[in-house]
């Protein structure tokens, strides 16, 4: 005798989009559940002091200070172990310990900088060491959560409008697309610091603003250095940055 399916169980599967008896197949993507995620500190709303204007979501961020208004530039790096506390990484459990306890897995190769991240890291940072707040270019290169003023929008935005150019273009498909518009907002609001019609934007020097003094200053005293001392000596100076040969090219003719 033929099973032959009821009209009802027929529309119900038909509604469903699923291929026949795949609907309950635990091995199908729309049966898997939502990976599990953490953050190792979830700051409080109230204790959020910073909305984040933009980002490269690797290195910098353009701040909003919620209580004062005033506008930051700030320097991360997301694989300090400060700042991973902030970020969201999936994990799964994957096994037990001695004491029976729950041992897990983090899946720190794909886990994302956030606005979230961003915003908490940097309040927590002022909130316990209000002196890491600071005012203008030299603030800033000294690694301080530093107030933007005429002299470091000029800088910095070389370095994002150099950014946006080289990826504004990439596919739709390419990661950068919505950084690009992060960055690009950055950007407008860096132009407001800058006097209208006034476009002397520190043109041919489009040194990194993180590592420009620190390149300056080592060629000063090292004339004669190669691309890879010079890229070694900044390595060091600030943990995994990579020197850019443009970089080094236009610090060495200045």
């Amino acid at each position: 005798m033929k099973n032959i399916t009821s009209f009802d169980s027929y529309r119900k599967l038909s509604e469903s989009n699923y291929p026949p008896g795949a609907e309950n197949d635990p091995r199908a993507p729309w049966n898997q559940s939502d990976p599990s995620t953490t953050r190792g500190t979830t700051s409080k709303k109230e204790d959020i002091l910073f909305d984040v204007i933009g980002s490269d979501y690797s290195e910098f961020a353009l701040l909003k200070h919620r209580k004062n208004g005033k506008t930051y530039l700030a320097y991360f790096d997301p694989t300090d172990d400060d700042f991973r506390e902030h970020m969201e990484v999936e994990y799964e459990v994957i096994g037990r310990d001695e004491d029976g306890f729950a041992e897990y897995e983090y899946d720190w190769d794909n886990a994302e900088v956030d606005d979230e991240s961003i915003a908490s890291y940097f309040s927590d940072e002022v909130k316990y060491d209000p002196k890491k707040l600071g005012v203008g270019l030299e603030a800033f290169e000294d690694g301080l959560v530093a107030e933007i003023d005429e002299e470091l929008a000029r800088d910095f935005l070389t370095s994002v409008e150099t950014w946006v150019e080289r990826y504004k273009h990439k596919s739709p498909q390419f990661r950068y697309k919505g950084i690009v518009s992060s960055m690009e907002k950055m950007a407008e609001v860096l132009r407001g610091f800058i006097p209208e019609g006034d476009d002397g934007l520190n043109e041919g020097e489009g040194i990194h603003p993180a590592i420009r003094q620190i390149l300056i200053d080592f060629l000063e005293d090292n004339p004669k250095s190669t691309y890879a001392e010079a890229r070694n000596h900044i390595s060091d100076k600030i943990k995994g940055w990579k020197l850019s040969e443009e970089d080094f090219e236009e610090a060495k003719s200045l």
